[in-house]
């Protein structure tokens, strides 16, 4: 490329480029850029632990909040750091070109990669934010292993019980793994759809993801993509197809 035509991308154009495309979050995966607030540094996470982002970033040094070091670093915040504006998501699953995998469906099937580390993003942010409730009522938060399986379904049914009685006056049981009567009962007092945002948009990104219907981030935003992924599960379960989150819809999701 020649010297007219060159472009150079800094911090703030890498974030408004991926906040266009839908992929900014407010919390972090593994592999996504992590931007400062005024787009004054940029780093690669690298890992999530312990309530804490692990970072590599370069042109900076040991010092906390330090974007002209000259020195690569590898460097922790915690994951409520106010220094800290949001995550740019990348898709690893879609280089060269192709874009998103494609099985002919409009959906990714369980247990592909992409899959399993939505499901594995999902786990780490229910235990993020509900590790005390999943230690009392289950002994210990989740296994973050991008598996979706018994504990998993019952971490998120725990969750969603705790909000609907916490939040809309409900008094469900937090004992068990069943979506009963109760259940589908008190999900008729909250519709979750597009606009929504919170902890039960979250659970419902989580099981769909797991379920390869989508492929968004775990960011509790119910933004056109998961609109369509909700769609697409209503239409596989035969179900009424209005891309709204109500108790036919939780019940079939926590089956």
């Amino acid at each position: 490329m020649d010297k007219e035509h060159y472009q150079a991308y800094n911090c703030a154009c890498i974030y408004r480029a991926f906040q266009s495309a839908g992929g900014v979050s407010g919390f972090p995966q593994a592999g996504a850029l992590v931007i400062f607030q005024d787009y004054r540094h940029v780093g690669r996470v690298t890992e999530i632990k312990d309530g804490r982002v692990y970072t590599n970033e370069g042109n900076t040094s040991a010092l906390y909040g330090d974007s002209n070091g000259g020195t690569v670093r590898e460097k922790n915040y915690l994951l409520t750091d106010h220094n800290i504006l949001g995550y740019c998501i990348i898709n690893y699953e879609a280089g060269g070109g192709s874009g998103e995998m494609d099985t002919g469906e409009g959906f990714l099937p369980e247990g592909t990669i992409q899959a399993k580390s939505q499901t594995e993003s999902y786990q780490r942010w229910l235990n993020t934010w509900y590790s005390s409730l999943l230690t009392t009522y289950m002994g210990e938060p989740l296994e973050e292993d991008g598996s979706f399986g018994p504990k998993t379904r019952q971490g998120s049914l725990l969750v969603w019980k705790d909000i609907l009685n916490r939040l809309y006056g409900k008094r469900l049981s937090l004992e068990g793994n069943t979506f009963d009567a109760s259940c589908r009962e008190a999900a008729g007092a909250t519709l979750t759809s597009y606009g929504s945002s919170g902890t039960l948009t979250a659970i419902a990104e989580g099981i769909l993801a797991s379920k390869g219907f989508y492929s968004g981030n775990i960011d509790a935003e119910f933004g056109p993509g998961m609109e369509q992924a909700v769609r697409k599960f209503q239409n596989s379960r035969g179900l009424i197809v209005d891309g709204v989150v109500g108790a036919d819809t939780w019940a079939e999701l926590f089956q």
